[in-house]
C-alpha cells in the first residue's frame, strides 16, 4: 500500500454547484448544521484505501486546520473513501486548499532534554527540522528539545505493526532507503553513547512539530555502530492500548510525511 495517503488529497477535483460539488462557496447542505459561510471540500481516496488511513487522515488534518486559526472546522468521513471538510468563515479557495494540502513533515530527532510544556517556549508546527527547538508531546504535557537532522519521512520504505516476536506485545518495524539507513545508525550511535538514564538516550518522532512517540536506543544497540542495515523495532509494550498504538503510530509513520 506504500505511499497511497498521498493520493487522498491529490485526487481533489473541483467542481462548482450541486451535491456533486467538490469545492463550492457555502456550505453543502448538513443535516443539524446552520452554518453561514464558508467553503466545503470532498475529498477522495483511491479505491481501497484502509479505513485507519481515512480516519488518520482525518484527525492530521483537524488538527492542521485548527492550527491555521480556523474554528471548530467540520470533517467527516462520506461513504468508503470521500472526506467532507467544512470551513466556517474561510472564504478564500486558494487559502483553503493550502491548508488542508500542506505537506506534513515527519522527522526523526535527536533529544537533547525534557522539560514541562508549561516551563517552555514551544515552537509548534513552526518547526524547522535544521534547527534546535522545543516541541510538545501529543498529550501536550511533556516538551522535548529536539535537535536539528536530516532524517526525514521521506526517507522511510516500510513501517508495520506487529505482534512481538516473543508473542507477547506489539512492536512496530521500520525500514528505511539506503541513505534513510546511514542516517539511522549514525543518529542511534550518538543516542547510543549517552547514559542509559539521559533524555539524550532517546530518539523524537515529530510529526508537523509535535513529538508522537519518543522510545529509547536499547542497550543491545553496539554505541560504535548504532542500528545498521535500516531495519528497526519500536517496542510499545503489552498493556491494553499497546495494539491500538502500535497501528497508530505504523499509520503515522508511513504517511505522516506525505501531502494529503
Amino acid at each position: 500500500m506504500g505511499r497511497r495517503l498521498v493520493a487522498l488529497l491529490l485526487i481533489v477535483v473541483i467542481a462548482w454547484g450541486g451535491i456533486s460539488a467538490a469545492i463550492s462557496t457555502g456550505f453543502l447542505p448538513k443535516l443539524g448544521l446552520d452554518l453561514q459561510g464558508g467553503i466545503s471540500v470532498i475529498l477522495s481516496a483511491p479505491e481501497g484505501t484502509e479505513t485507519d488511513v481515512l480516519e488518520q487522515a482525518i484527525e492530521v488534518m483537524r488538527n492542521r486546520i485548527e492550527a491555521s486559526g480556523v474554528q471548530e472546522p467540520e470533517i467527516s468521513p462520506e461513504g468508503d473513501r470521500n472526506v467532507l471538510v467544512q470551513l466556517p468563515g474561510v472564504s478564500d479557495t486558494e487559502e483553503a486548499l493550502a491548508v488542508i494540502g500542506q505537506t506534513g513533515l515527519l522527522s526523526f530527532r535527536p533529544v537533547l532534554d525534557v522539560a514541562a510544556a508549561a516551563d517552555v517556549e514551544i515552537v509548534g508546527d513552526a518547526d524547522d527540522p535544521s534547527a534546535t527547538s522545543w516541541l510538545a508531546s501529543d498529550d501536550g504535557g511533556t516538551a522535548y528539545l529536539v535537535g536539528p537532522s536530516e532524517l526525514l519521512g521521506t526517507l522511510l520504505d516500510e513501517a508495520v505493526a506487529t505482534v512481538s516476536q516473543s508473542g507477547i506485545g506489539y512492536d512496530v518495524n521500520l525500514a528505511f532507503d539506503d541513505e534513510g539507513a546511514d542516517l539511522f545508525a549514525a543518529l542511534t550511535a550518538a543516542a547510543r553513547q549517552q547514559p542509559s538514564s539521559s533524555p539524550q538516550r532517546q530518539i523524537a518522532i515529530v510529526l508537523d512539530g509535535t513529538v508522537i512517540n519518543a522510545p529509547p536506543v536499547s542497550e543491545q544497540v553496539d554505541p560504535r555502530i548504532g542500528i545498521d542495515g535500516g531495519r528497526a523495532v519500536i517496542g510499545m509494550g503489552s498493556d491494553a492500548s499497546a495494539e491500538e498504538d502500535a497501528e497508530a503510530l505504523a499509520v503515522v509513520l508511513r504517511y505522516g510525511s506525505l501531502p494529503i
